[in-house]
């Protein structure tokens, strides 16, 4: 298990060179080959929540925004089975290290939120970009795109307002 555990760490400590682009697709694809000989698996898959208060998409000149009031400012994180970890990281630092967090791989999300007059919670899936957060007022704002498959479970609704705002976040690296 050690072994495991060291392979892991170098194949983490190795992406940073990865994201600065100094590592082509056929070393990494012989490292991750390393470790799967030494019977060790991937490093775990990391998830995110996040809540809010209020959200709302909205259109500016360059696209779409997903704009969440009073957020929280830690996200809540967890793995996956078998690992079935999980920790609070501070949101500031997930918009701060996107980039790395999600591999230059924008994450799918799914925001549910409650609707004034619907049963129903609203639920749309997206693709999030590049977030920044305002601590001082708690917005958080991501640019957002929909795939056409995404776009026909649920398509974006701009003039509604939302309450009680959650994201779910695919996976990423360990965001701890």
């Amino acid at each position: 298990m050690q072994l495991c555990a060291r392979a892991t760490l170098l194949t983490l400590s190795q992406l940073g060179g990865v994201i600065a682009g100094n590592w082509s697709q056929a070393r990494c694809l012989k490292a991750a080959n390393k470790i799967e000989r030494k019977g060790c698996t991937a490093p775990p898959s990391w998830l995110g929540v996040q809540v809010s208060t209020g959200c709302s998409f909205e259109e500016d000149d360059n696209g779409l925004l997903l704009v969440l009031t009073g957020t929280s400012n830690t996200t809540t994180v967890f793995t996956d089975r078998p690992n079935r970890e999980a920790a609070e990281v501070f949101t500031y630092q997930l918009a701060k290290h996107a980039t790395q967090l999600f591999r230059n791989d924008a994450p799918n999300a799914v925001v549910a939120s409650r609707v004034a007059g619907q049963v129903s919670p609203a639920r749309f899936v997206i693709q999030l970009f590049a977030p920044a957060f305002d601590e001082a007022t708690g917005t958080l704002t991501y640019r957002v795109q929909q795939s056409a498959s995404q776009q026909a479970v649920a398509p974006l609704e701009l003039d509604i307002a939302m309450t009680s705002c959650s994201v779910f976040i695919d996976s990423s690296i360990d965001w701890r």
